[in-house]
């Protein structure tokens, strides 16, 4: 017979497979059923044998608060027409350093109100890959008036992406 740990251990994996998302953290509810904190703050509540589900498009698009998923049709619109500078997270599903970062922009998307950041999967729009010679993820890329102002890649600290920001459109407008 199983033990909690061990049907936390299951819910915990199950969840990461069915999202796609990391978890920042998952809890026994007295009735049996979990409740779980995805990155960027999103909640969800699986009751006592629940069938564990990929998240919905809403559910996803609230998991990742703060920063807007892009696609090639978008990218022209949300990036380079943006009146803001932009933060670019090109991503891969299946990498273990974009995962990091999904935990790290949120964050900084909350706290950087004058920077948009968002999200494109390198595997869907290749086509945005290619044009900006971003041939493996993660890269983080950093736009303004229409054109990419500097691009690294595999970082995954907080610090060095604040940094570039600060260091390319300084510390915002001033209040």
């Amino acid at each position: 017979m199983a033990g909690p740990y061990d049907d936390i251990f299951h819910v915990f994996n199950a969840i990461r497979a069915a999202t796609g998302k990391v978890l920042r953290s998952i809890e026994v509810l007295p009735d049996g059923g979990y409740r779980v904190v995805l990155v960027g703050g999103y909640v969800q509540i699986y009751q006592p044998g629940e069938k564990i589900r990929p998240l919905t498009i809403d559910e996803k698009i609230r998991a990742i608060a703060g920063v807007i998923e892009v696609t090639s049709e978008t990218f022209e619109e949300e990036v380079l027409e943006s009146e803001k500078p932009v933060v670019v997270h090109i991503w891969v599903s299946d990498n273990q350093a974009c995962l990091d970062l999904e935990l790290i922009l949120p964050n900084l998307a909350s706290e950087i109100k004058w920077v948009k950041f968002v999200r494109i999967n390198s595997t869907q729009a290749r086509d945005i890959a290619k044009r900006f010679n971003l041939k493996t993820g993660p890269a983080i890329c950093f736009f303004s008036q229409g054109l990419m102002r500097n691009r690294f890649f595999f970082s995954r600290k907080e610090l060095i992406i604040r940094q570039e920001i600060e260091m390319l459109w300084g510390k915002g407008p001033r209040k």
